[in-house]
């Protein structure tokens, strides 16, 4: 709130959906930008905040890849729009996919070698956790550098801050 009076804008970037990362700022949720889905949804402020930019997945690559996934034995699918999640092949999606994350109960080092390969020539791949590997046509740095042309902000204005080598972008 300090840094608001003083003209700063924070925003979180995460590989996390909008409504979580709201959650995790629930004082001061409406007030804030979003950098979700690592990098590919920007929200603008408010209750919800409007899309600012959004980085789709051409779908029929998109679905590709889940039947890929789904072939792995001890993996599970959950395709995510701007707005939405899906279990996959569970629901239709009618929403633009934005992000495919591949859920490996034996984890994701024993996947990446295995999905990366092919997939990193088409989308960033992003090992999003112990078990979680996730593909996106955008990153981090794509999202903010999104959200600065929607303030008409300059790179040379902003501060990030990141804690693992997927903020690198």
């Amino acid at each position: 709130v300090r840094l608001g009076k003083q003209g700063v804008r924070f925003c979180p970037a995460s590989g996390r959906q909008y409504h979580s990362l709201r959650g995790l700022f629930a004082p001061i949720a409406s007030r804030l930008h979003y950098v979700c889905e690592n990098g590919a949804v920007v929200f603008g402020p408010g209750d919800p905040g409007p899309i600012l930019a959004k980085e789709t997945m051409e779908r029929e690559q998109a679905l590709e890849l889940c039947r890929e996934i789904l072939d792995m034995d001890g993996c599970e699918v959950l395709i995510s729009g701007a707005g939405i999640s899906y279990l996959c092949p569970k629901e239709e999606i009618t929403e633009d996919i934005v992000k495919v994350s591949a859920y490996c109960r034996r984890g994701s080092a024993e996947a990446e070698p295995v999905l990366a390969p092919r997939w990193r020539r088409i989308w960033r791949v992003a090992v999003a956790g112990e078990k979680w590997l996730d593909f996106t046509a955008a990153d981090k740095g794509k999202g903010v550098r999104a959200l600065c042309r929607a303030l008409g902000t300059g790179l040379e204005q902003v501060l990030a801050v990141g804690h693992n080598y997927t903020d690198a972008p």
